[in-house]
């Protein structure tokens, strides 16, 4: 039971933390129920999951959608994975399954990983930007310093017209 009680803690502080920022929710991808089969041509039912609560809590969390994540608000506020996750607990103690501990250390591998996901998406935005803002003012260093640099025009007129002149 410490066990079920702690696993259920974990996934609800990376639940409330994805809650908070909903952007951590737009790389949480769940397993759609039909799958196109290229073979075939046609769309087929997907293969069963190993984890189908789990599936279940991250289209919860995921905006009710398995592949383009939309986290929704809950009751007018900010909620959908929290929600999943205490429905997803709920629902394993009400079948009585016994096996909510491995559950949710499922559901908390792909939390972390879609916030990891959005994280490094993130800082890299951040780095972009930044290389962006630094090429920007090194060209305008670069114009100006052309601009105190710069040569008049009458310099190589009188010196090409001295050079080019024959000598009699």
């Amino acid at each position: 039971m410490a066990a079920e009680i702690a696993a259920y803690r974990d996934v609800m502080r990376l639940a409330r933390r994805a809650d908070r920022c909903p952007k951590r929710l737009v790389a949480l991808f769940g397993r759609p129920p039909r799958v196109f089969d290229v073979k075939a041509r046609k769309v087929v039912h997907a293969p069963p999951s190993t984890w189908p609560f789990v599936e279940d809590a991250v289209w919860e969390a995921s905006g009710k959608t398995t592949e383009f994540p939309q986290p929704l608000e809950v009751s007018g506020k900010r909620g959908a994975a929290s929600a999943a996750a205490r429905r997803h607990r709920e629902r394993s103690r009400l079948l009585n399954l016994g096996g909510y501990v491995a559950e949710a250390k499922e559901f908390r591998s792909r939390l972390k990983a879609a916030a990891d996901t959005f994280r490094s998406a993130d800082q890299a935005a951040l780095n972009a930007a930044k290389n962006e803002e630094e090429i920007r003012q090194r060209m305008e260093d670069a114009q100006a310093g052309s601009d105190s640099l710069s040569i008049p025009a009458s310099a190589f007129a009188s010196s090409s017209s001295s050079s080019s002149s024959p000598s009699s």
